[in-house]
């Protein structure tokens, strides 16, 4: 019994050292880095690009439909069209039916469309990179403010212990003026000077606490914490900055995100504008079918009440080109 309340009281004195250990800043960008929802967003921003592309180009493929129709007419329909060949081995074995039933399977794909589609998957790639650089630029953001807010208050920390500090010295001389005053070998005005120091030092601690306090909440909020943990105190090295040529100066400033971003937007808006001059081409489509219609003779039919069917099928290329629309073509381009 002793020894497993030795070992409860171990493990209760582990668990509040952890409490009372301090977090360091790695700990606390992590955290946030973590939790950040605008880091999720842009994440999830890169995510939805991708998916555009991958959709974009898949559209370039066409798309295969079953297709399948039920539908009763007021008059007697044949399966197939009607022809020379047919009628001529006698119209009336040829089935006809009022229910027609239609299933098939049909493809469809653009085949030119003024490079319409090229420049929408360029546009997508474009505005994929624009994702990818404003997810960085987030991340970087974050830690910059993360380590900003964590080293404002370890600073008004410091201000707040020698202001207290000060304001103990403050005291004290305070003590000693007020005892010469009462020895008689110092003027009342000078205790009244120390006192009014005192209390406008009081005052200024009390700034420190409470920009403090804004700081440690804010810290918190970045943090998605509710509580705030002791920070580690750190200490702070200045390196020294080595001066760049203005052609190291321009090369630095041409990889940051924000320069980056300019470039990929306006590369964006460029095929953009020369997306919208695909309405000057003319739209080339090819369609394929292949399918089976059947139904039941209807009773104008010598043979009403069999069930007949037929295999159907049909292949083409049909082109549209627009030759006048009142000016949506110059609106569009102007609009873009």
């Amino acid at each position: 019994m002793i020894k497993i309340n030795k070992v409860s009281q171990f493990l209760l004195l582990f668990c509040i050292a952890s409490q009372l250990e301090a977090m360091t800043m790695e700990e606390a960008v992590s955290t946030a880095l973590q939790h950040s929802r605008d880091l999720q967003k842009s994440a999830m921003g890169l995510d939805i690009a991708q998916r555009d592309i991958q959709e974009k180009k898949a559209a370039n493929y066409g798309r295969v439909d079953l297709v399948a129709s039920l539908t009763h007419y007021n008059l007697p329909r044949t399966l197939t069209p009607l022809t020379p060949a047919s009628i001529a081995s006698g119209a009336a074995r040829i089935p006809t039916t009022q229910d027609m039933m239609v299933a098939g399977v049909s493809y469809n794909v653009t085949l030119f469309n003024g490079l319409s589609d090229t420049r929408s998957i360029e546009v997508s790639e474009l505005q994929k990179e624009i994702n990818k650089n404003f997810h960085h630029l987030s991340k970087e953001q974050i830690i910059y403010n993360v380590k900003t807010l964590y080293m404002n208050v370890l600073s008004l920390s410091a201000q707040e212990k020698s202001q207290s500090v000060y304001i103990q010295s403050l005291e004290n001389l305070y003590k000693n003026i007020s005892l010469k005053v009462q020895l008689g070998s110092a003027a009342k005005i000078d205790a009244l000077k120390a006192l009014a120091d005192i209390k406008r030092a009081q005052t200024k601690l009390v700034d420190i606490q409470t920009n403090k306090k804004i700081v440690q909440e804010t810290l918190a909020s970045v943090l998605y914490v509710d509580t705030l943990e002791e920070l580690e105190n750190i200490t702070i090295t200045v390196p020294k900055v080595q001066s760049l040529s203005p052609q190291e100066h321009k090369k630095e400033l041409l990889e940051t995100s924000r320069f980056k971003i300019a470039s990929l937007d306006v590369m964006k808006k460029e095929k953009l504008q020369q997306k919208s001059q695909s309405v000057y081409y003319p739209k080339v489509n090819f369609s394929a079918y292949y399918g089976e219609n059947g139904g039941i003779n209807d009773s104008t039919n010598p043979n009403s009440g069999d069930f007949k069917h037929a295999n159907t099928w049909q292949a083409g290329i049909d082109v549209k080109w627009n030759l006048f629309d009142f000016g949506r073509k110059n609106s569009v381009i102007q609009k873009n």
